[in-house]
């Protein structure tokens, strides 16, 4: 199988994907306004002649990064490679959810390590399961907070107007998982 022309023509694919993909993530890291990220990366890998020569890998990283948005380099990654492309404005995230989730990553700074598919590491960094002495981060709201950031990254819609310590709906972070259980008031 791997000897295949259309094994080869797909891995070769996969692997220019990828390199896009990798640039924009170190252009994500570098401390630059987000506009002079978008030019930096924009630089590096020529991304206008890009989509006319390589259109399949380009939108190949459009893909792959679209579906890993849920720490602050993935999401900024996607946010400067799709300016990139457009040659547009770098969109930003919701600023009431930005700053709630900026609020918790000052308590706890490995929220922005979080990637695709971090759901039991969330488990271990808010709601009620965390071993911290800080209320916020054990809170349900911390847990809804880091969904509805998710959320924004991704650019689904986020219903502002519903209280964050109320769970939303089948989405919504479960807070309990299985061995885990809601510890006892303590008053």
């Amino acid at each position: 199988m791997e000897a295949s022309p259309r094994f080869q023509e797909n891995k070769a694919r996969l692997e220019a994907s990828y390199a896009y993909v990798t640039a924009a993530r170190e252009v994500a890291r570098l401390p630059a306004s987000d506009q002079k990220a978008r030019d930096e990366l924009a630089g590096r890998i020529d991304i206008r002649d890009r989509l006319d020569d390589d259109a399949t890998a380009v939108w190949g990283a459009v893909e792959i990064m679209g579906r890993s948005r849920n720490s602050f380099i993935d999401d900024r990654a996607y946010r400067l490679f799709t300016a990139a492309m457009t040659g547009s404005a770098v969109r930003p995230i919701d600023p009431a959810v930005a700053d709630a989730f900026e609020q918790l990553a000052a308590l706890e700074p490995r929220l922005r390590e979080l990637g695709d598919g971090d759901k039991e590491r969330q488990l271990e960094l808010v709601g009620f399961g965390v071993r911290g002495s800080d209320p916020l981060l054990r809170s349900d709201v911390a847990a809804n907070v880091l969904r509805l950031y998710g959320k924004a990254k991704r650019g689904d819609p986020v219903d502002l107007e519903r209280p964050w310590f109320e769970t939303q709906g089948h989405g919504g972070v479960i807070t309990g998982g299985i061995g885990r259980r809601r510890p006892q008031a303590r008053n």
